[in-house]
């Protein structure tokens, strides 16, 4: 999600920590895998297009959306929780030059 500008950056923190930050709870390969699905997923909103694209069959990506919403509390197939997601992998980006968590961040 290209272009999410937050000027607090309390603020930003606040929503990384609550949208991404707890994907440092998995082990390298799970995040890996979890954290691709969910940007393709936001990408296109699409299962079926997202396990096209992964490789997988569509009730893996359903699993692993599921494994989403366990560790965040956000159900990517909401708008709302969707668009939270977005700016949270946004922000992670912007502040790692791509979508890598590392260990050490602190977890909420």
């Amino acid at each position: 999600m290209a272009g999410v500008g937050f000027a607090d950056g309390a603020l930003a923190q606040a929503v990384a920590r609550a949208s991404v930050h707890p994907f440092a709870r998995l082990r390298e390969a799970e995040r890996t895998r979890v954290l691709g699905t969910l940007e393709e997923y936001l990408q296109t909103g699409s299962v079926s297009e997202t396990s096209r694209r992964q490789y997988c069959h569509r009730n893996t990506v359903l699993n692993r959306l599921a494994r989403v919403r366990e560790l965040t509390g956000c159900d990517p197939t909401v708008p709302r929780d969707a668009a939270l997601l977005c700016a949270g992998l946004d922000l992670l980006a912007r502040e790692t030059g791509g979508t890598e968590i590392q260990e050490t961040q602190e977890c909420p």
